[in-house]
């Protein structure tokens, strides 16, 4: 493709093999907005990829665990740490919840924080025992 840099391959191929993959993952800017899903979380959400992508994430879960997010993101950023994981509810397209397990991770810190990457390890269908 004209005009196209070998880093912008890369990036591209890696995406299609994210997009791909049978497990939902996303990305989130620093501020909390979506900016990337891949097929398999808009397949479990029932959203589409356009009406998740620049939204923030408190569209799919309820305050307080947006607000749990953010303190393991804290955490990772004060420790230095690899991963946390929190146990969330997710709210669907259609009004039903989910409980979702995330495995949350920094983006690279060359320019400071940008965001973070998740991984939905575990879904299922009720929202998580207080």
């Amino acid at each position: 493709m004209a005009g196209r840099t070998e880093d912008g391959a890369v990036v591209d191929d890696f995406r299609d093999v994210i997009d791909v993959a049978g497990v939902p993952i996303y990305t989130l800017d620093a501020d909390g907005n979506l900016t990337y899903v891949n097929a398999a979380l808009c397949a479990e959400s029932g959203y589409n990829r356009s009406s998740l992508v620049g939204e923030h994430v408190s569209l799919l879960l309820p305050d307080c665990d947006v607000d749990r997010c953010q303190r393991a993101i804290r955490d990772l950023l004060e420790t230095g740490g690899r991963t946390r994981e929190v146990t969330v509810a997710a709210e669907t397209a259609d009004d039903e919840w989910l409980t979702a397990t995330l495995v949350l991770s920094l983006l690279p810190l060359a320019n400071g924080f940008r965001g973070t990457v998740g991984v939905v390890r575990r879904l299922e269908p009720g929202r998580p025992a207080d």
